[in-house]
Formats: C-alpha cells, sequence, structure tokens
C-alpha cells in the first residue's frame, strides 16, 4: 500500500487495501476493525471474491490472555477506590 498517507482516513485506506489484495501487491490480509462498525452487507471489503482476506468480527479482545490483562487493568484502577 504504498504512497497511503499516514494521516489518511481509514476509508481510504480500506480501498487502497482492496486494490492491493486484488492486484496482488500484498499477498494476504486479516483484519477486525473496519471503516464502520457493523459494517452493512455491501461493505467492500465483505467481497465474496476475495480469498485472501479474513474478515473477523470485532473480537480481537475476546483471547483469555486479554481479558486476564483487562481484569488485572480493571484491579488496579478500580481496587484502590474499593479498599
Amino acid at each position: 500500500m504504498a504512497g497511503v498517507d499516514p494521516g489518511a482516513s481509514l476509508g481510504r485506506v480500506t480501498a487502497k487495501a482492496k486494490s492491493a489484495l486484488r492486484e496482488g501487491a500484498i499477498a494476504g490480509a486479516a483484519i477486525d476493525v473496519l471503516d464502520v462498525e457493523p459494517p452493512p452487507p455491501d461493505h467492500v471489503l465483505l467481497a465474496r471474491d476475495m480469498p485472501n482476506l479474513l474478515v473477523a468480527p470485532h473480537v480481537a479482545s475476546a483471547s483469555e490472555q486479554a481479558r486476564a490483562r483487562l481484569a488485572g487493568k480493571l484491579e488496579q484502577l478500580v481496587g484502590p477506590h474499593l479498599a
């Protein structure tokens, strides 16, 4: 995705990602955040003809490790106020 301005909107990056995937500029991608949440059924990155793209539901924080870190952080922040 050469030429993507670091300040570009997510929508512009999405269009560049789609082009890069279709043209083979990048071999594949996996994402769990889209520019619109929840995405409409016709979202550009939900096209069925892009086998080199994995779009997962927004679940990156659902792993046991992530939940354990979240619980620890919550205890640090809230715990002192409950004592």
